[in-house]
């Protein structure tokens, strides 16, 4: 265990032990966050005062809490004048008080974190510590984490990275290379799932900067416009972007909508910033195995998945439409990583309820980033 960089023993008060209470400012039941769009409020905060990092590095929190109702613990990062990072959300769950003990990864450029707890219904908290901590213990939680799912079964076929070439060197060789993560709160999902801390495993030499960009319930209908590319991509100076999420197909007026912002944004990175691009299907953010109403934490027996069968349109999902993605990629010679099948494959083959992966509707909790994390280590350890 690395140093403690932060601790509050005892119960957690927000009077006198420097933690405060931000109410909610939901408007009619439904809050914004610009990572991750328009939801259900998740109620007010307590927040810890923040606490000095250094970017590129991982943390461990330790904590113990209790709530009625499932509820959140998240970490907001800053850079070094205070501009708000894409934050980390994860899981509470309801019952007795229960110890936990997760892996953060602090976005480089990060100067601070605050670690915070966030409820509609009340929530209790004790003795939160922050360590610093290593990659291989942040792999190592990713184990832990991972051995309570059923097992994933994805082998990609194939060399995944043939039309990157120049990321496949730097992966193979050690090289300082800059890897950009754009889109929606999934991509920030599977970005906090500590992937790389697992691909140290497989190439030693690693020297892969991960970045990320997100804005919440966005798809390149956004990023595809020249203002905000600028904003957005432009400034990370990468040297690939993997470009993925379940928000592409979402604001239907947009001339870019679709595979046609995809297509757009990803010739916007190769020809100005002459950065390769790799295209990522959707990953788990939805369940369609039940009709909709369907109470939450019903069992679901174990079945075969195929887009198909698939109901195709349901909250802006439309499986059928990612077909377009093999057109597009082929002509213009970028990678395409399908996250979708085996992320579905293997909740369909599951049996879980959602409530068992996820934190809310449409995001994973710690269990959920791990099936991402592992799907993602699947696709580059094919070339170890």
């Amino acid at each position: 265990m690395g140093k403690v960089i932060f601790a509050t023993s005892g119960q957690i008060s927000g009077k006198g032990d420097g933690w405060r209470f931000e109410p909610s400012d939901a408007s009619g039941g439904v809050a914004f966050n610009p990572f991750e769009g328009y939801y259900p409020d998740k109620g007010g905060k307590l927040i810890a005062p923040k606490i000095p990092v250094v970017g590129g590095q991982y943390y461990r929190l330790r904590f113990s809490a209790k709530t009625p109702e499932r509820s959140f613990e998240a970490v907001n990062f800053y850079d070094a004048s205070g501009k708000w990072l894409a934050d980390n959300y994860d899981v509470l769950f309801d019952g007795d008080r229960q110890e936990y003990d997760r892996v953060v990864f602090a976005t480089p450029g990060t100067a601070a974190i605050e670690v915070f707890f966030q409820t509609t219904c009340g929530v209790e908290a004790w003795d939160v510590e922050v360590f610093e901590t290593s990659w291989e213990d942040a792999a190592e939680y990713c184990d832990r984490v991972y051995a309570q799912l059923p097992p994933l079964e994805f082998h990609p076929v194939g060399n995944p990275l043939e039309l990157a070439p120049r990321t496949q060197k730097a992966l193979r060789e050690g090289r300082p290379w800059r890897v950009l993560m754009l889109g929606d709160s999934i991509m920030q999902d599977t970005y906090h799932s500590q992937f790389h801390a697992l691909l140290k495993r497989h190439f030693p030499n690693l020297a892969m900067e991960w970045l990320v960009s997100v804005r919440g319930g966005t798809g390149c209908w956004y990023y595809a416009e020249p203002e905000h590319f600028a904003e957005y991509v432009s400034p990370y100076r990468p040297d690939c972007v993997f470009i993925g999420g379940i928000s592409h197909w979402n604001h239907p007026q947009s001339p870019w909508n679709g595979v046609t912002g995809i297509e757009e944004t990803g010739r916007r990175i190769a020809e100005e910033l002459g950065a390769e691009v790799v295209v990522m299907t959707p990953a788990l953010a939805q369940d369609f195995r039940l009709p909709e109403g369907t109470p939450s934490g019903t069992p679901c027996a174990p079945m075969e998945f195929s887009l198909e069968r698939a109901e195709c349109c349901r909250n802006g999902y439309n499986f059928l439409e990612y077909n377009k993605l093999y057109d597009i990629c082929s002509n213009h010679g970028w990678p395409l990583w399908d996250m979708t099948t085996p992320a579905y494959k293997w909740l369909f083959a599951s049996g879980k309820p959602f409530e068992f992966y996820n934190r809310d509707a449409t995001h994973s909790g710690g269990l959920g980033k791990q099936l991402l994390a592992r799907i993602a280590e699947a696709y580059f350890a094919v070339l170890s």
